[in-house]
């Protein structure tokens, strides 16, 4: 008796039952074999398409737009689609330009910061203080247009610290530095700046002859 059987891949044959082995093993179009350019396994139906389409073998990635393209095939893939690849390209040359002024401003801020700015050239948006003037000493790592008025213009005159670091010019009374007053080396008399300086509270720190500052008019009351 020849018992007749279906295929258990589903492929939709029939056949003996002695012929099952080989059928699964040989002859089923569901069966899978594997790709001999590279080794990937898939059905034997697809086995064909996979090495016209898909084997990575033959196929590579295009780097501009991702498409998989015939490794024989890039050259003429690079010239039909040029205008495609210039618009996936220019935002990314755009933002390249960009982040390259940007890095170039941010290695001139860390130049500042270690070294100070040059302060006889860097001038000050300050409305109270400098007004557009040189500022001179050793200035702060904050680029123009950025220091508080309410930290050194006529809220904080005389009293409260500028964002500007302290320096020796500060014996001028510049409103933009911190005070001298801030720095106890100098206040008990052991600096450079602080001899006859011990006792004297904050004003008197501050109350020099106007007439050294080309910037503080005479007649100009501290807030």
């Amino acid at each position: 008796m020849n018992l007749q059987i279906d295929c258990p891949s589903g492929c939709g044959m029939s056949f003996s039952l002695r012929a099952k082995e080989s059928h699964v093993r040989e002859v089923c179009s569901l069966r899978m074999v594997q790709c001999e350019a590279c080794w990937m396994e898939v059905r034997a139906n697809f086995l064909e398409e996979h090495q016209l389409c898909e084997c990575e073998v033959n196929f590579c990635q295009c780097k501009i737009c991702f498409e998989k393209v015939r490794k024989d095939g890039m050259e003429a893939h690079l010239e039909s689609n040029v205008g495609k690849h210039l618009a996936a390209i220019v935002p990314l040359t755009e933002e390249v330009g960009r982040l390259q002024k940007k890095v170039v401003q941010l290695q001139e801020r860390v130049r500042r910061l270690e070294g100070g700015y040059d302060c006889d050239s860097e001038l000050s948006d300050c409305s109270d203080c400098a007004k557009g003037k040189g500022v001179k000493g050793k200035a702060s790592p904050f680029p123009k247009g950025e220091l508080h008025k309410g930290k050194h213009g006529k809220a904080g005159r005389g009293f409260a610290p500028g964002p500007l670091v302290y320096h020796p010019a500060s014996a001028k009374g510049w409103p933009c530095f911190d005070p001298l007053w801030n720095d106890p080396w100098q206040l008990k008399g052991k600096g450079p700046l602080g001899k006859g300086l011990e006792g004297k509270g904050p004003e008197q720190l501050w109350r020099y002859d106007p007439s050294d500052d080309p910037w503080l008019p005479a007649d100009r009351p501290f807030d």
